[in-house]
């Protein structure tokens, strides 16, 4: 009866969103991978979701927000067979008018939004759906800002899929450019439309179309974590590295005063660092990236499925920059060691599989490794 209840929600967990799916970046996916539990059934993963959504919900205190989030609550609670708690959250919702809406065309607004940004942040293979939620928002209010956005953005990521030059659409015939441009005529002040329309003019060899919106999305939001990243990246490619690095330096300056985002994910704001220290990484400042790295390592309090995180990302660090497989495997153990207190640890151990695949005579000890923590307790 409560699982068929539960089937009804609308939540990150009835919307097929898989983990092996997902292509966020490691900041966005720091938040949603705890959702995905379904397959874990693992008590640390749960309780790591159950505490970020336990944050969110006192951060938004109106129904609106909760709605979705009031149906993780749910769920999580189910996993941990916590039968009363998820049914405190069912009752939450039908007391919300419109929550269990019949036919689905119906849902309230702010479901139907996290629904569509949820499949276009996620993963590309939900593109479509993303789209094709915006576009029906679009028939009901046409001149609306966020569903315009939102419609814009997925056609942009769609057209972005195609990667072969002599098969992209033109630049002028481009369905993409042209909802980008009405997004912008709506919404004017909204830096990631400009991000986005400057990455359609490069892709276009449009390079001082493209700067002017890179410079005017850096004007308008020069600490937000999404719109700097984009903007270094594309100064990375036009080879402007000192830029590039300094856009990120300010950004670090006055992050935990000015990224609500990045300061909801985490109160520490320990990704954002390691972002640098891999774009440090990537324009071949392979020293300063160490350095960061160091520094991170070297702060005080680090909670263990950042400290797992820290020894996945330094050990590939070492591995596919510095060539450096002993230390890279070193680093994979102590994040294994650390237990599944992330997903992380999935990925150190198959780190080392594909190591120990490609070594002769497993001379890192790796199967020893291996086989001490099916005998711990």
């Amino acid at each position: 009866m409560l699982e068929e209840q539960l089937k009804k929600l609308e939540c990150h967990f009835t919307w097929d969103l898989l983990k092996e799916d997902a292509d966020l970046n490691y900041l966005e996916i720091k938040f949603t991978e705890s959702l995905l539990v379904e397959s874990d059934h693992d008590g640390g993963f749960n309780e790591k979701a159950l505490e970020c959504l336990e944050k969110a919900k006192e951060v938004h205190n109106d129904h609106s927000y909760n709605i979705v989030t009031y149906g993780d609550l749910a769920w999580l609670h189910h996993h941990l067979a916590e039968k009363t708690k998820a049914n405190v959250y069912l009752e939450k919702l039908a007391q919300i008018p419109g929550v269990f809406a019949i036919p689905a065309e119906e849902l309230l607004r702010e479901v139907v939004s996290e629904k569509a940004w949820t499949f276009l942040r996620y993963s590309k293979k939900h593109y479509i759906k993303a789209k094709e939620i915006f576009y029906e928002a679009l028939q009901k209010e046409p001149e609306d800002k966020e569903w315009n956005t939102g419609y814009s953005f997925a056609l942009f990521h769609l057209e972005g899929l195609e990667i072969r030059e002599d098969k992209r659409i033109p630049f002028e015939e481009s369905p993409a450019v042209n909802q980008l441009k009405r997004a912008l005529k709506l919404d004017p002040d909204n830096a990631m439309i400009h991000v986005f329309m400057g990455l359609k003019c490069y892709k276009n060899k449009r390079n001082a179309e493209s700067w002017k919106h890179m410079k005017q999305a850096l004007d308008m939001a020069p600490y937000d974590l999404g719109v700097i990243l984009s903007v270094a990246k594309f100064m990375k490619k036009e080879q402007c590295y000192d830029m590039a690095l300094e856009v990120l330096r300010k950004m670090l300056e006055k992050a935990p005063d000015s990224s609500q985002e990045g300061a909801r994910l985490n109160p520490d704001f320990v990704y954002p660092q390691i972002e640098l220290a891999l774009r440090y990484a990537e324009f071949g400042s392979y020293a300063k990236a160490r350095e960061k790295f160091q520094e991170l390592f070297a702060r005080p309090n680090l909670k263990s499925a950042d400290l797992q995180a820290w020894h996945r990302i330094y050990g590939d660090f070492n591995l596919y920059r510095l060539g450096s497989e002993a230390t890279a495997v070193q680093h994979y153990k102590e994040g294994m060691a650390l237990q599944k207190v992330s997903t992380e640890w999935k990925i150190c151990k198959n780190r080392l599989h594909k190591v120990l695949r490609n070594t002769r005579n497993d001379v890192y000890q790796i199967r020893e490794f291996m086989n001490s923590l099916r005998e711990s307790p």
